[in-house]
């Protein structure tokens, strides 16, 4: 039985000239040993994403069980500034939206009441938030150490200038018919227009192995199709460590649509999800497989 969510309490602070809400879940019994933090971003539009993704995404529940904090923040207007080159994104940064600063803020806040390993802050998001997570990558390499980004390929202008100071691990999940994040490339849809474009996901993909310096081929695996009902199939590259142990890891789902895989999807117009996998669980067993950060 799930436990319910409503009695986390939503924490703010205050970033630039903006305040900024999110909510924490921690064990119970905290450890002796300091332990990871996991930042979990929702997708956009999400006015209540943070609470969204706390009941929904499983890793609150995944928190408790595995010794993690697990922080679901909360995008102004229900975005992350990622970095697009479109209208609205430009509005958010011109309104002071600055959400790398906001993810730094909230760990500073982490140190004081919890034992904090820095070596092992990770980030997962869906969509917008998974878009948001390579942001991350390239500007805040010296706090996350790996990423998880859910059908969320990379902006088009962020990729010609993409170089973490940092290794950083990735694991990517894409759907190859993903109706508004475009698996070649391309606008990024949405209701009533586009928001910026991106690269294509394989490009995406082609960016963390030079990053990591990974140049050996993948293991191809085909997953077991648990759910042949769900009309997707699935093809996990896992490819051999890079510099310093880094890793890069690549989910398509072919035939897989605008969703947080492993769930249902939230309606019909999204494209079908897959349940040969969930996300939630292999983006945890992958952070956990990642070498710590350095530390100069």
């Amino acid at each position: 039985m799930r436990r319910p969510q409503n009695d986390v309490p939503v924490r703010s602070l205050k970033v630039g000239r903006l305040q900024r809400e999110y909510r924490v879940v921690a064990p119970a019994d905290l450890p002796k040993e300091p332990m990871p933090v996991v930042f979990v971003f929702h997708g956009g539009t999400m006015t209540n994403g943070s609470l969204n993704m706390l009941r929904d995404s499983g890793f609150a529940e995944l928190a408790r069980k595995e010794g993690f904090v697990a922080v679901f923040p909360q995008g102004v207007d229900g975005h992350w500034n990622d970095k697009r080159d479109s209208a609205f994104f430009q509005s958010l940064t011109e309104r002071g939206v600055d959400d790398v600063a906001f993810a730094r803020a909230i760990t500073e806040q982490l140190i004081r009441q919890y034992p904090i390993d820095l070596s092992r802050v990770y980030a997962v998001g869906v969509s917008n938030g998974g878009i948001f997570c390579h942001r991350l990558a390239h500007e805040a390499s010296n706090l996350i150490v790996a990423i998880a980004p859910i059908i969320a390929s990379m902006p088009d202008n962020l990729a010609p200038q993409f170089a973490p100071k940092h290794p950083v691990s990735a694991i990517i999940f894409q759907g190859d018919a993903d109706p508004l994040i475009p698996y070649n490339g391309g606008f990024v849809g949405v209701i009533g227009g586009r928001r910026g474009k991106v690269i294509p996901a394989e490009e995406t993909v082609q960016k963390y192995l030079r990053l990591n310096g990974i140049t050996a081929k993948p293991e191809v695996i085909t997953l077991p199709d648990k759910d042949p009902s769900d009309g997707t199939t699935t093809e996990a590259h896992r490819y051999p460590p890079g510099r310093e142990g880094h890793r890069v890891e690549y989910y398509r789902v072919r035939g897989g649509g605008h969703c947080w895989f492993g769930r249902k999807p939230g309606n019909a117009r999204v494209g079908k999800s897959s349940f040969d996998f969930r996300a939630t669980d292999e983006a945890w067993r992958f952070f956990k497989q990642v070498p710590a950060r350095r530390r100069s």
